[in-house]
Formats: C-alpha cells, structure tokens, sequence
C-alpha cells in the first residue's frame, strides 16, 4: 500500500480564513499511524494557506473522499459562488 493510498479530501468549501476568502479543502493522511489534518486553501487557481486543520475549519464535519490523481483535480465550483451572502 502506498502512503497515497490512505488519503482522502473533503468537498471545496468557500470560507473566509486568516488569508481572506478562499476555497477550502480538508485532507486526511496516515503519519506514523495517526490520522492527521490538513487545510488547504485555494484563491484564483493557487494555493494560498496549507497548514495543519484548526477547529474553527470544521475538517470534523465534511464528508470525504479518497483522493484519487488519476482522475484529475477535484471539480472546480460553480464560477457563480464568488462570495460572502449578506
């Protein structure tokens, strides 16, 4: 089993972080033989915050998918879901 094989990411969400708004993205992996959470948050096609998950990213709640690099990017959102609703 390859260490890609354990790693499973959640649906993009729009949320605003301590980077300003973006697309973010909740991913699980196998460390030493702990589950471990990382946050990925993407702006304009480039990654602009990756670090460990937080709390207040809510990585608990999402549901989540194996990730497979075979079939590509995760499907980009709909171009309309551009911001904050007030």
């Amino acid at each position: 089993m390859s260490p890609i094989d354990a790693v499973d990411i959640s649906e993009l969400r729009w949320m605003n972080t301590i980077k300003g708004w973006g697309w973010l993205a909740c991913v699980h992996f196998q460390d030493q033989g702990h589950r471990r959470t990382y946050v990925f948050v993407i702006n304009e096609n480039e990654i602009v915050d990756a670090r460990y998950a937080v709390e207040t990213d809510a990585c608990n709640a999402q549901t989540y998918s194996p990730l497979n690099l075979a079939s590509g990017p995760t499907p980009r959102p709909l171009s309309g879901d551009t911001g904050p609703l007030y």
